[in-house]
């Protein structure tokens, strides 16, 4: 990351509860933002497992010191946490992220890799009325989704059998399909992977913007 040399760090935190220092590059030059405003500036790219900013870059550009044009076209601020997590590094994320939780009696339960991925992966039926127990915890779908994809929450579903909306309105029962937390983590990640790629041409005229507004 050669070009950004001259750029201020900021701290940044990660899944696994790292620490790690980064170039802070949120600012926006004024071509940026024009560039941005046509989107035949741009090409779509799909982010494949293990890509970094800096192998895309040199993937596409034929530089890897060109990976801010990548992570200026999609916002991004991190070059770590703005990225799509390798498999691996998800399944980490999740367990890291839910392996605290809280009993009955609202005492703190750490549950282990297995307990926390059959917890985040439960989704359960009407026979057991979308919830179990497991290591001392309950659990339940995330959410629910219809066959528009709109979200139901677990108490409209489960615990409000009339269903009656906001306006006390009694409404038809929708016919849903519940979601894991597993999912919907997966799925927040998968959206990262496709972005906007900076067409070659008009990188050399950010990177002279960009050097300008470095040397004001």
């Amino acid at each position: 990351m050669g070009y950004f040399n001259e750029f201020p760090y900021t701290e940044y935190n990660f899944a696994n509860n790292e620490t790690k220092l980064v170039k802070n590059i949120s600012f926006k030059p004024e071509i940026i933002e024009r560039v941005k405003e046509s989107r035949a500036a741009f090409e779509t790219y799909l982010i494949q497992e293990g890509d970094t900013v800096e192998l895309i870059a040199n993937k596409l550009y034929g530089d890897v010191n060109l990976h801010w044009a990548v992570m200026i076209s999609n916002d991004m601020v991190s070059p770590y946490l703005d990225m799509p997590l390798t498999s691996q590094q998800l399944d980490e994320f999740i367990f890291h992220k839910f392996k605290s939780q809280l009993d009955s009696e609202n005492n703190i339960v750490i549950l282990n890799k297995t307990k926390t991925l059959e917890l985040t992966q439960f989704v359960g039926t009407t026979s057991n009325n979308f919830n179990t127990s497991i290591g001392g915890v309950i659990a339940r779908p995330h959410h629910f989704i219809d066959k528009d994809k709109n979200r139901y929450s677990y108490d409209y579903i489960v615990n409000n059998p009339v269903k009656s909306n906001a306006y006390r309105r009694v409404e038809v029962a929708p016919i849903v399909t519940p979601v894991s937390t597993w999912t919907e983590e997966h799925d927040l990640n998968e959206a990262k992977r496709s972005i906007l790629i900076l067409k070659k041409s008009l990188v050399s005229q950010i990177k002279n913007e960009f050097k300008r507004v470095i040397n004001e």
